[in-house]
């Protein structure tokens, strides 16, 4: 993907640039300062960094910009695969179109749509996005590459098989270090204090041991103290005693209130069955009674004395029978329950002074109480040591399959051996342009021996009479952007910012902007790169060249946005 054309409108919507880029070749953003601020690297706050940051944008990046930059709109033409397109972005917005003519693509409505919709890989442009000053030969972030970048880099460069080999080598080291991680946490603890915590991961095994081996000997502790319980004729389980002694006492107790409320019913009914003897209603007071209604309610006398005889008899004398059977039921009842309480008492008086009166079961139950608490402890540890020895199990495991994918590096390297010495040649051929034919550059691309951390693959750049400054470091860094440029049939696009020209001499900057510009076009390739006039020193020529490539001018009196924002 190449960009045609960047419009940038304001929040009101008012055109503020509309910058056409060369789409083969340099594309320069040109700040016409002729002295860099002291405090500065490359200048200057004019809005050669925001716009690279807006043409990152409109590949899909996620870049941040200042909140004064919020709700500004970019149209981008970019061209892709010999066809053209409109992107719309606004900054401060996940939102993105596309347009293809005045056809609206329905299919992309944020980045993530976009990248996938255009195939594009954001590790590998990021590689060609150089956006600040790098720190190493392949990220601009840190000196040795991660992952996602590494992998990126040797896509970019055509090894065969070699990225995914590295991607994989890379996943199992970071497998190998989680698992190291969580491995020296669970070593950290009570008993092992005499582990050296720099090697713990190697005395892991020892430690592993020493637990299963204690454990062994408790178990053995245990099988002597049981047999040792027996021979005092104490349970084999001597928490029996206690459990049967506590759930006998319970059982005589309810006994005995059952035996209670028994006793109570028969004191009621003894009572029933004597008041009915001491005041008797006997069959003459009755009659006498009976008589007596006759005279004075003549009306309501209708019965006769028979019926009342009979219901005396019924009722009466036929409670009393029934109040005698009931006493004779409950005193049996109540003599079985005697029984039962008394052979409880027995049982439970025993079994009391087995608990109360045995020393040697006491000696016993004491010594069996503290081993328990040690063997619980010692297998909330085995426990915790069988999550180790999982971990420790993996940790293994990764590291057998590391060291064969590292041991099929070389045989890999050996197939990619051609472009090897391609590129080598290639670079030192662009030293040679910088420095002079005297100057001979060495890259070294080389599989490094198994480690759990570094790399799989290393990659260094050495030159002749190397001078430890900054500004041969960082041509170097240029060097492997303008190889990865050259070489790779993935990307169509170099973005630079004036930050990667930084403590370079001014020679070299004029000769890398030609070279660069050289490559780009017979590669039909597009790269974009900021640079100030200071730094082309007083190369006239070169300046005139800045000058012809240029696709915008920026300076103190006309800044990007046309204002500058906190």
């Amino acid at each position: 993907m190449k960009i045609l054309n960047l419009k940038i409108s304001d929040k009101d919507g008012n055109n503020l640039r509309d910058i056409r880029f060369n789409e083969d070749g340099a594309s320069f953003i040109y700040g016409n300062v002729a002295e860099k601020l002291k405090e500065e690297e490359t200048s200057n706050s004019i809005g050669k960094s925001t716009l690279i940051n807006m043409i990152d944008f409109c590949f899909g990046s996620q870049t941040k910009f200042k909140k004064g930059l919020y709700g500004v709109s970019l149209e981008a033409l970019v061209k892709h695969e010999h066809l053209s397109y409109k992107v719309l972005r606004k900054i401060g917005s996940n939102g993105i179109q596309v347009l293809q003519g005045n056809i609206v693509n329905e299919n992309i409505n944020d980045v993530d749509s976009f990248i996938s919709y255009f195939d594009l890989d954001r590790n590998k442009l990021n590689l060609q996005f150089i956006k600040t000053q790098k720190r190493g030969l392949i990220s601009q972030y840190n000196q040795s590459p991660a992952k996602v970048e590494l992998v990126a880099f040797l896509s970019l460069l055509n090894f065969v098989e070699l990225p995914e080999k590295t991607h994989i080598i890379c996943d199992l080291q970071e497998k190998i270090s989680t698992e190291k991680k969580a491995l020296e946490k669970n070593l950290e603890g009570e008993g092992l204090e005499s582990i050296n915590r720099k090697n713990a991961i190697k005395e892991l095994d020892r430690v592993l041991f020493t637990i299963k081996d204690k454990m062994e000997i408790k178990k053995r502790e245990e099988k002597y103290l049981l047999e040792s319980l027996q021979n005092l004729k104490v349970s084999e389980n001597i928490q029996h005693i206690s459990e049967e002694h506590a759930e006998k006492t319970a059982i005589l107790k309810r006994m005995v209130s059952d035996s209670n409320l028994l006793k109570r019913e028969i004191r009621r009914i003894e009572k029933s069955v004597s008041d009915s003897i001491v005041t008797p209603l006997s069959l003459d007071k009755l009659n006498e009674m009976f008589i007596k209604c006759k005279v004075e309610l003549p009306g309501h006398a209708l019965r006769q004395m028979d019926e009342i005889a009979s219901f005396h008899k019924t009722v009466i004398e036929g409670r009393n029978e029934s109040l005698h059977k009931q006493l004779d039921y409950l005193q049996e009842q109540m003599s079985v329950k005697e029984k039962g309480i008394s052979a409880f008492k027995r049982e439970v008086n025993e079994l009391g002074d087995v608990l109360s009166k045995n020393n040697a079961y006491q000696e016993a139950l004491e010594i069996y109480r503290k081993f328990s608490n040690e063997m619980q402890a010692l297998k909330f540890d085995e426990g915790k040591y069988s999550i180790l020895e999982s971990g420790n199990e993996r940790y293994k495991a990764y590291n057998k399959k590391l060291l064969e994918h590292f041991n099929q590096l070389n045989s890999i390297f050996e197939k990619n051996q051609a472009l090897v010495l391609e590129y080598r040649e290639f670079v030192n051929n662009l030293i040679k342009k910088l420095y002079g034919e005297n100057k001979t550059a060495f890259l070294k691309i080389f599989a490094r021996n198994k480690h759990e951390k570094n790399k799989p693959v290393a990659i260094d750049l050495t030159i002749d009479d190397d001078a430890k400054d900054g500004g041969v470091g960082q041509v170097k860094n240029n060097v492997i952007d303008y190889l990865l440029f050259y070489f790779n049939t993935q990307l169509e696009i170099l973005v630079q910012d004036s930050s990667a020209f930084a403590k370079i001499d001014t020679r070299q900057i004029c000769t890398m902007l030609n070279e660069a510009h050289k490559l780009a076009l017979e590669k039909n390739k597009q790269c974009i790169i900021a640079i100030n006039k200071y730094e082309l020193g007083l190369d006239e020529q070169s300046i005139k060249f800045v000058e012809s490539q240029s696709i915008i001018t920026l300076s103190e009196a006309d800044i990007l946005m046309k204002e500058r924002f906190e």
